[in-house]
């Protein structure tokens, strides 16, 4: 009997990064003042101290000072600016805010 193969198996064996096959972002911070999002979803919210972008699991949170968006197409967001923190809030704590 064969034995099927997990996602996470597969993606070892393809040797390919797993961000191409599961589409989940690759999130690369240059410094402290630039962040580069690849495999976005799509812009939610932009202002000066906080850009939020939607990605296939969670929203991603940019927090800084004099945040710009340098760059956005359809794959890529690069962000400037001081970076302050990164990081992704679920749906359930996003309501508890």
């Amino acid at each position: 009997m064969k034995k099927s193969k997990t996602l996470k198996e597969v993606i070892q064996a393809s040797q390919v990064p797993r961000e191409i096959i599961t589409n989940e972002p690759r999130i690369t911070l240059i410094g402290e003042d630039e962040v580069v999002v690849e495999n976005h979803k799509g812009l939610i919210l932009y202002e000066e101290g906080l850009v939020k972008i939607n990605t296939v699991r969670h929203p991603l949170y940019i927090k800084g000072s004099g945040l710009l968006i340098k760059k956005m197409d359809e794959e890529v967001m690069v962000i400037s600016g001081r970076i302050r923190s990164i990081e992704y809030i679920s749906l359930n704590e996003e309501k508890e805010k």
